[in-house]
């Protein structure tokens, strides 16, 4: 099986400690991290899955996705996220299928649209890919 993914990605950070204390000058929790994990977010988080389930895929995403960032600190006991930290969110783009980005759809046996509505994919394009593919999810 053969499936294409399209749609914004991010670099998911993900930094898990543990908080044992209130801070004294603020009644909010002090956060000590002890690990940190980095992967692919958004349409790429979706790709990643895929891949793990045994699935080729190919993906259609933003140029300079790894600048896009969303850290999360996350407590290990709780699993209880405390902050989330999102940069150059603005850096989406958008994206067109009628120049470079064309793919050949009738190779794939499925396109999944990861779309988080930050302006990468149109009503344009979400329309065209499904005129294109007998199977879009």
């Amino acid at each position: 099986m053969r499936i294409l993914v399209i749609g914004e990605s991010c670099r998911d950070i993900f930094h898990y400690g543990e908080c044992s204390r209130l801070c004294p000058a603020a009644p909010v929790p002090v956060f000590k991290s002890v690990s940190i994990e980095k992967n692919g977010g958004m349409a790429k988080n979706v790709q990643e899955n895929l891949n793990s389930l045994g699935v080729k895929t190919d993906i259609v995403t933003n140029e300079g996705w790894t600048t896009i960032t969303k850290t999360r600190y996350v407590d290990l006991n709780s699993n209880h996220m405390f902050l989330r930290v999102d940069e150059n969110d603005d850096l989406y783009g958008k994206i067109n299928l009628d120049t470079s980005q064309k793919k050949d759809f009738e190779i794939y046996d499925a396109i999944v649209i990861s779309d988080y509505n930050k302006g990468f994919l149109s009503t344009h394009t979400l329309q065209k890919v499904s005129r294109l593919h007998n199977l879009v999810s």
